[in-house]
């Protein structure tokens, strides 16, 4: 009870502050060294570099995120490369909850949590149910939230 309750007073705390706390937790990368290598860039390389870019310009580029997204998912679908295609989804996860659009973002992490489930990535799926449960409590689930708190906590300390 007091691990759901501290988690429940982290949820809280976290709702009072700004709404930029939405954007810490972004890994970005440098926008223009991923534009000035990725013309010379194939294969698993530039799905890599695309999803960079796609996930460092989501929460203000939402159309330019989104292409570099698309791109880099029909890539690693035809590379049948499912690490980016993992990411990819996730970056569509990403831009939506940056939309505000929590219904469609929670469809895409899910897509995103079931490929890095397969692939044993213990990281990305901790961090997805992260991203799973900040998705909750900016759409008021505080439940949810709190229960897919505990499962990315679980999730961290198993890996």
């Amino acid at each position: 009870m007091f691990k759901k309750t501290l988690l429940l007073l982290i949820l809280i705390s976290l709702s009072l502050t700004s709404f930029v706390q939405k954007y810490i937790h972004l890994k970005t990368y440098n926008i223009d060294s991923l534009l000035s290598v990725l013309p010379d860039q194939l294969g698993e390389e530039r799905v890599n570099s695309l999803n960079n870019l796609a996930v460092s310009l989501c929460y203000e580029e939402f159309e330019l995120a989104e292409q570099y997204a698309e791109e880099a998912m029909n890539l690693a679908k035809e590379l049948n490369y499912q690490e980016g295609i993992a990411a990819a989804y996730r970056n569509f996860g990403q831009i939506r909850f940056y939309q505000d659009d929590y219904p469609d973002a929670l469809k895409n992490d899910f897509e995103s949590l079931h490929i890095y489930e397969k692939l044993n990535n213990k990281y990305n799926i901790a961090a997805l149910y992260s991203d799973i449960a900040t998705l909750h409590f900016y759409a008021g689930n505080y439940e949810k939230a709190i229960e897919y708190g505990n499962i990315a906590l679980d999730k961290f300390r198993e890996r």
